[in-house]
């Protein structure tokens, strides 16, 4: 989000999820991937009895070494005003 300047394209502040972001490991070489599961990877139980789910997803995040690249990376177009 800070890299890319994230604020500048969504005009929004990233201060829910300001601990999660992960900016700082593309200076290491790494690059951030989310995704989602559509089937689960965990179960839950209550008073030892499974629970039966609405709906079941698993959300990840992998961390990916990169290799720097020639090319230079441009900053996301401005859609809100300053």
């Amino acid at each position: 989000f800070d890299e890319v300047s994230g604020d500048r394209y969504t005009g929004l502040t990233n201060l829910l999820l300001n601990q999660e972001d992960c900016s700082h490991l593309l200076k290491l070489g790494r690059a951030v991937l989310f995704g989602r599961l559509r089937q689960p990877i965990a179960g839950v139980e209550l008073n030892q009895q499974p629970l039966e789910p609405d709906s079941e997803a698993s959300f990840v995040r992998l961390i990916l070494p990169v290799e720097k690249s020639t090319e230079v990376l441009k900053e996301l177009k401005r859609v809100v005003p300053d």
